[in-house]
């Protein structure tokens, strides 16, 4: 037997509805407002650009559970990326850049790019160096960002500036976003060919800048050839102490033959 429905709770059940009709719409509405206020977003390897990322991605999380070091999560009311997104924040975990990009693969509508195949092509932003903060600017010796990089030596390189008050120098770091890259382009090279690491107009652009480094130093501490090299000399490969002081020995014995055509060079 029904129970019949007294006009007061009919009413009250009507507004009851409107009122999550109009909270719907309010959260609805509140879902574009967050996007357009999002500045930068820290988004996985190979995401599209802009708005194309947006619209593509399903917001199914399947790059969140293919990275195994829990860098992403899908973003939440008030995070700086469209809600339900995945993003990072590389100050709590960064992204270690792991060269099978299993979260791309996961990806199954191509808001991450499937034809990234080399992790040394995403474009996840570009870091800033700042002095005020850094303490290699202020004369102390951290490096600390060199050694975390997984591009040591490539995106962030330390460099020897006088500090004018002394005839001490200071090493600060240096971040080169596409520094070879750009270079090919203007030499009409090809920056994935090797050869082009030996090609006459990229070591005398190298030599170059290494003199403007270098000013001020008497003339038997400026190199006056140069061997580039696509591998990092780090810690973990051998090639550098836990001081970042070279393992001269060691290298001398990996790269005896480039040495040897480095002297020829001079010779010439």
């Amino acid at each position: 037997m029904s129970t019949p429905i007294q006009r007061r709770d009919l009413l009250g059940r009507v507004a009851s509805a409107a009122g999550a009709a109009v909270a719907a719409t309010l959260v609805l509405g509140f879902v574009p407002l967050e996007e357009s206020r999002a500045e930068w977003r820290p988004r996985p390897p190979g995401a599209l650009d802009g708005d194309r990322f947006t619209a593509a991605c399903a917001r199914c999380g399947r790059c969140v559970t293919a990275c195994p070091y829990d860098t992403l999560y899908l973003a939440a009311p008030g995070d700086p990326a469209p809600i339900g997104t995945p993003f990072f924040t590389p100050r709590d975990i960064p992204c270690y850049m792991c060269k099978d990009i299993p979260c791309v693969k996961a990806c199954p509508t191509g808001a991450l790019d499937p034809f990234l195949d080399d992790i040394r092509n995403a474009r996840m932003g570009v870091a800033a160096v700042d002095p005020n903060s850094c303490l290699s600017w202020q004369g102390l010796r951290c490096e600390v960002c060199l050694r975390e990089c997984p591009e040591a030596n490539r995106a962030i390189t330390i460099e020897m500036h006088p500090r004018g008050l002394s005839k001490h120098a200071v090493f600060v770091p240096v971040v080169h976003p596409d520094a070879f890259k750009e270079l090919c382009d203007e030499l009409g090279l090809d920056p994935e060919d090797d050869a082009s690491l030996d090609a006459k107009p990229v070591r005398q652009a190298a030599l170059k800048r290494i003199k403007l480094a270098t000013s001020g130093f008497p003339n038997y501490g400026v190199p006056r050839q140069v061997k580039l090299l696509r591998d990092a000399w780090t810690i973990d490969n051998g090639l550098l102490t836990p001081t970042l002081k070279l393992k001269r020995n060691i290298i001398r014995q990996r790269y005896v033959d480039e040495i040897d055509a480095l002297y020829d060079l001079v010779a010439k």
